[in-house]
């Protein structure tokens, strides 16, 4: 912004070119012909929402307000992705199949259980039979799992391809750190001595 007035500065920002709000810039105020850098820190916005903004100079001139640009900020998935491969993106090392540490699990498992991809380790997954009853517990990462993931606990007894149910499970809440949650799954016991047990995730429609 340059000017040789003082010149009071402001961002207006909203979900469309109408805007409605208003936040002052830093620094408020500029004054004189130089070019000066104008910023605005903004929270409790909506992730991956497009946003429309504008800057608005006022002075004993006028009102002057620049071109209508938009924004949008990083989805949880993506800020996830930015923080540990340096890319938002679904590419490359970062995409939800690729599997950078070599550790068998895909980084859409891993970030939907908690885990550092970038460090080979064991999802925390746990089975064991107690009083007949086979119990699974899993970890699931609170961010991802109210960004809507969805987390189904599946079993089979022959594991063909089309064996797979979730019919008869129920689930327990066992503990909650504001991160992860631990949850218990109870599945029904099978009728010739075994039973398959995995977790399966999934991305909602869209994300």
């Amino acid at each position: 912004i340059a000017n040789s007035y003082s010149t009071d500065v402001s961002f207006e920002y909203g979900l469309t070119s109408a805007y409605g709000t208003t936040v002052t810039a830093t620094p408020s105020t500029v004054t004189g012909s130089t070019l000066t850098t104008v910023s605005v820190t903004l929270s409790g916005l909506s992730p991956g929402t497009t946003y429309h903004f504008r800057v608005k100079g006022s002075n004993v001139v006028g009102i002057s307000t620049g071109a209508d640009l938009t924004f949008a900020p990083l989805t949880i998935q993506q800020a996830w992705r930015q923080q540990y491969f340096g890319i938002s993106s679904n590419t490359g090392d970062a995409s939800d199949q690729a599997d950078p540490d070599k550790d068998g699990n895909s980084n859409l498992l891993e970030w939907a259980c908690g885990s550092n991809p970038t460090e080979q380790n064991t999802l925390p997954l746990a089975a064991d039979v107690i009083d007949g009853t086979f119990e699974f517990t899993y970890t699931r990462s609170i961010a991802a799992f109210n960004a809507g993931v969805i987390f189904i606990v599946e079993y089979s007894d022959t594991l063909a391809a089309d064996s797979w149910s979730s019919g008869g499970v129920t689930e327990q809440l066992l503990s909650d750190n504001t991160m992860v949650q631990e949850i218990k799954a109870l599945v029904p016991a099978g009728s010739n001595g075994k039973r398959f047990v995995r977790l399966k995730v999934t991305l909602p429609l869209g994300m």
